[in-house]
């Protein structure tokens, strides 16, 4: 399951970077794991672009998140942070989007 980890860890990347844009929403740790801040996250993002709010990780919510991440102020916090921890990040993550929803088209935490 290192893909579903590398995936939820790169979700969580760039809804923490989202949030440091805006000094709002819940704080995320990027470590892989689909917890109960994360989906709070997934759902204060989910609201505030006017998506169904259901915490869930869907090809919407994904495209939503990468275009708000690929902000020049998001990607500037982006490069800053210590992405040691992410196997594939930057130019690679949205291949591995793309693999995560076909390995998990209806994904639920």
């Amino acid at each position: 399951m290192a893909d579903k980890e590398t995936a939820i860890t790169e979700l969580q990347q760039w809804l923490r970077n989202i949030n440091k844009s805006k000094n709002d929403g819940p704080a995320i740790i990027p470590d892989g794991l689909f917890s109960a801040e994360t989906r709070l996250a997934v759902e204060a993002f989910q609201l505030e672009k006017g998506l169904p709010v259901t915490g869930v990780a869907d090809y919407f919510t994904w495209e939503a998140i990468k275009k708000e991440s690929r902000s020049p102020l998001n990607l500037q916090l982006y490069n800053s942070v210590d992405n040691s921890h992410i196997p594939f990040p930057g130019i690679h993550i949205s291949t591995h989007i793309l693999e995560f929803v076909r390995l998990f088209p209806g994904f639920i935490a």
